[in-house]
């Protein structure tokens, strides 16, 4: 059993030895290639600027999205007024075209 352990403690040594080597051998290719660090942070800034971009669409969108649902209740509830000032002009009509019953009441009594 400690020889299994050792050995597996080998296997991860190697392991993080090989991944530094191919994180080194990267880094030495992009410095190689004329890509500094500065520019390394201006390419990771443009990413995170653009994520930034995608979300504020993103949010935009379902903005819009909301803006539209409360144009379409307004409008529904515009529209349900209007109904109603209708059917109230309709019976201020009928009132006004049917006679009125004329009141014959004495306001004197007579004798």
């Amino acid at each position: 059993m400690s020889s299994m352990n050792t050995s597996y403690q080998q296997f991860l040594q190697e392991q993080q030895m090989y991944q530094n080597q191919q994180a080194q051998m990267a880094q030495q290719a992009l410095t190689a290639s004329g890509l500094s660090t500065f520019t390394q942070n201006v390419r990771q800034a443009q990413q995170q600027l653009m994520q930034v971009q995608q979300d504020l669409q993103q949010a935009q969108a379902q903005i819009d999205m909301q803006m539209d649902a409360q144009k379409r209740r307004l409008s529904e509830t515009q529209q349900r007024i209007e109904q109603v000032v209708q059917q109230m002009n309709g019976f201020v009509q009928q009132s006004q075209a049917q006679p009125m019953p004329r009141q014959t009441a004495n306001y004197y009594p007579q004798n």
